[in-house]
């Protein structure tokens, strides 16, 4: 007698179109999900990089607005103070524990954080902030003062 032998009618090692339309979907919304996290992530960074630079600027203003008041700059402590004295106001300016602080009147208010090094140098007439900020960015900012102790 004839034994008949099934054959199976397709091949098992390829793909079906429905399977391929499958993988394309998930495909496509992989990489959108993905596109969509990292343009979030760059706009956080964007915030973050606008944050630090408000804060290095309002620093700046007021280490200004104190320079304008007039009177004897002088550096001290390796770099890491000035003071600024106009008749009986004294204002201290000084980087400790990653913050620049300013101290008048026995009280503390800080100007400045994430602050790994600043230093201050006076040459002349001209007082010259060295920061690097916790993120690496690097500042430098030159301030003209009218009266200067070195």
């Amino acid at each position: 007698m004839y034994r008949f032998k099934w054959k199976r009618v397709g091949n098992e090692s390829g793909f079906t179109l429905l399977e391929a339309i499958l993988h394309l979907m998930l495909f496509v919304i992989f990489s959108h999900l993905i596109f969509l996290i990292t343009q979030a992530y760059y706009q956080l960074t964007k915030i973050e990089d606008a944050r630090i630079e408000m804060d290095w600027e309002g620093c700046v203003y007021d280490i200004n607005t104190y320079l304008s008041m007039g009177g004897e700059v002088t550096v001290s402590n390796e770099g890491k103070n000035i003071t600024i004295v106009k008749d009986d106001r004294i204002v201290v300016l000084r980087f400790n524990n990653n913050i620049l602080w300013r101290n008048e009147k026995g009280g503390n208010e800080t100007i400045l954080t994430d602050v790994k090094r600043a230093t201050f140098s006076l040459n002349q007439s001209e007082l010259t902030l060295n920061a690097t900020l916790e993120n690496g960015a690097i500042k430098e900012r030159i301030f003209i003062v009218e009266a200067a102790i070195e």
